[in-house]
């Protein structure tokens, strides 16, 4: 009996525990695991929104700091359109058979307006410049400006992609004049837009030119510069230096177009035939002897 009795508690006992093991797997499985999963959901969600979050915080910095760059960039880009010399281009459409007649006008003006520039009025204000500023600073100068052709129809006319124009033509660099063009064949000579500058004098007057150089109406680049001095006067030094004078695009169609909502650039087509009737002499001198500036 007490044998019998001990062996019923103790299967009371095992089936308490078995049935409390299944209370607890029972709640485990229905209830608390369930929520651990919707939890770690829940705090996935809450992760990846944070990052989003953060990402956003410097995407509307980044928006920012270029939205004031543009602003910087677009103020420096009207200084030297109002401060350097220019060729203005009115509204242009994007091809020429499908323009109306105000944009055909405007395309008529900038190609007369190009045309007048290019052959009468660039090449002798340039040597003018350059001269003006060699009398200034008590230096000889000698270099040759040869300009570049216009388009040779208004359907040419097309303001360039980076907003500046390279009026001089390569024949000014090295040659006095163009070689001539083969029969039926492309031109002998390409744009670089540079000229040679010789100019001499001394130190402190070769200085007070090149600083004074950034005062003329076209905007220009120095390329290296040569020095040396002059062996019938130790007290004079000759410079030699490549010059690459600019004319900024200014108007309405004008290129690049500073704006957050660009997207699309027009390439400017480019015309590399050079001018064989406008080639003016800064300070014209002979192979033999340089002309002094009658300040020198």
């Amino acid at each position: 009996m007490e044998n019998r009795v001990r062996r019923n508690t103790l299967i009371l006992y095992g089936v308490s525990a078995l049935g409390l093991v299944a209370i607890v797997l029972a709640f485990y499985f229905v209830f608390l695991r369930p929520q651990q999963e919707a939890r770690a959901q829940v705090q996935e969600t809450l992760s990846k929104q944070v990052a989003v979050a953060q990402r956003q915080e410097e995407t509307v910095k980044a928006k920012r700091k270029a939205e004031d760059r543009l602003v910087q960039l677009n103020g420096q880009l009207q200084f030297f359109r109002k401060r350097y010399r220019g060729l203005y281009f009115g509204e242009l459409g994007a091809d020429y058979a499908s323009e109306n007649a105000i944009q055909r006008a405007n395309r008529e003006a900038v190609w007369r307006n190009w045309m007048n520039i290019y052959y009468s009025g660039l090449g002798p204000s340039l040597s003018q410049e350059l001269v003006a500023v060699a009398n200034a600073t008590d230096v000889e100068i000698n270099t040759t400006v040869l300009i570049e052709a216009p388009p040779k129809a208004p359907e040419e006319v097309a303001p360039p992609a980076n907003g500046l124009l390279k009026p001089v033509s390569s024949a000014a660099v090295g040659a006095a004049a163009p070689a001539p063009a083969p029969a039926g064949g492309a031109p002998a000579t390409t744009t670089t837009g540079s000229i040679n500058v010789d100019v001499t004098g001394s130190l402190p007057s070769l200085l007070s030119y090149f600083s004074r150089l950034n005062t003329t109406q076209t905007l220009m680049t120095i390329g290296a510069v040569k020095l040396e001095t002059v062996s019938s006067v130790p007290t004079r030094i000759r410079a030699t230096f490549t010059a690459t004078p600019y004319l900024l695009a200014t108007g309405p169609g004008a290129f690049p177009v500073l704006t957050p909502n660009v997207t699309k650039i027009v390439t400017a087509s480019t015309n590399a035939t050079p001018a064989t009737t406008n080639a003016t002499t800064a300070r014209t001198t002979t192979a033999s002897a340089p002309v002094r500036n009658a300040s020198g």
